[in-house]
């Protein structure tokens, strides 16, 4: 009797300690399993070992029919969920990327730039990245806009933003500051380099011609930039590096447009 005693107690615990561990999460489950409980306590009652094993044996199947059913159905409500979830993230990342994005140029703009330039620089306060800007700025504009339409206008500059991501590195953060201005953001590049860089970029561009509705009787379109360049030093805002870059621009428009100027300090 004890040893039966020992066994039945072993195997209610067993029982018990499985079902402690199940993820019960519907009434109906719940129940189920409450009512296959009752019946195992139930089988304490009788005395022939044989007919309580054989008993347990039919309950235990039960139960795992009861549970083979659950994680079925946990299975395709976790598939549907993360489906759920992969098209929400898909979704939040489209929303993300049009907040941030400049819908006509394709550039990011103007609070994504605010973003990442105060990232970069609280960053540079402990790794000593160096940082350059470029402020860009198409050369009369508005006598194309009056010359070809402002249809054509919308053209140039999303044609500057394109000529402008092949010319700089991927890594490089390109933004439409605003009208017919863009910022570039170049980390890991001294100042040096950077201005030398400001200066190709002004020559790459001057050097292309576009065809408008207008080519067909030999009129095509061409257009310059001016560029200002700052670099970050110690204690800087970011306002500061865009001031800068601002200033070195109108120097570069004073000297008769289509350079790049630099202000290091």
């Amino acid at each position: 009797i004890i040893d039966r005693e020992r066994e039945l107690r072993d195997i209610i615990d067993l029982l018990t300690k499985a079902m402690a561990h199940l993820n019960i999460e519907n009434r109906e489950f719940y129940q189920r399993l409450n009512h296959q409980g009752e019946k195992i306590f139930q089988l304490s009652g009788l005395d022939d070992i044989k007919r309580i094993k054989n008993e347990l044996k039919a309950e235990v199947e039960q139960m795992r029919e009861l549970v083979s059913l659950k994680q079925d159905q946990e299975k395709c409500r976790m598939r549907s969920l993360s489906d759920q979830v992969h098209a929400l993230k898909n979704e939040l990342e489209k929303t993300k990327s049009k907040a941030m994005t400049d819908g006509l140029t394709g550039a990011y703009n103007r609070q994504a730039l605010d973003d990442y330039l105060a990232e970069k620089i609280e960053r540079s306060r402990t790794e000593h990245t160096d940082i350059c800007i470029f402020m860009i700025d198409i050369d009369n504009f508005k006598h194309i806009n009056d010359k070809f339409g402002h249809v054509i206008g919308d053209r140039v500059l999303a044609a500057l933003a394109r000529k402008c991501r092949e010319f700089i590195r991927s890594e490089d953060f390109l933004a439409r500051y605003g009208g017919e201005e863009f910022t570039i953001v170049m980390l890991n590049m001294s100042y040096r380099n950077a201005l030398k860089k400001a200066q190709q970029l002004c020559s790459a561009i001057a050097s292309v011609r576009y065809a408008t509705t207008e080519s067909q009787f030999g009129d095509y379109l061409s257009m310059t930039v001016s560029i200002g360049v700052s670099h970050y030093k110690k204690g800087d805002t970011a306002g500061d590096i865009i001031a800068r870059a601002d200033q070195a621009l109108y120097q570069a428009k004073r000297k008769g447009k289509n350079c790049a100027i630099g202000r290091k300090a």
